[in-house]
């Protein structure tokens, strides 16, 4: 028997914060801000905060794989 809560997906996230992406990559502050300097990790603006695209985060790994 499925209720309401089992029956609701949330949205797939399509931003993270600098820190979410940290960790979601297992690499320092440092090497994140080199990439996004590099393009190799898009980022966008909204007011102050940096946002980093998640599909940006996949698509980085999955470049690493080749």
């Amino acid at each position: 028997m499925n209720t309401h809560a089992q029956m609701f997906h949330a949205p797939r996230q399509l931003t993270v914060r600098v820190p979410d992406a940290l960790a979601m990559l297992g690499i320092g502050r440092t090497k994140l801000y080199a990439l996004i300097g590099k393009r190799e990790i898009e980022t966008i603006k909204i007011g102050k905060a940096t946002l980093i695209l998640v599909s940006s985060l996949e698509a980085f790994v999955e470049r690493q794989r080749s």
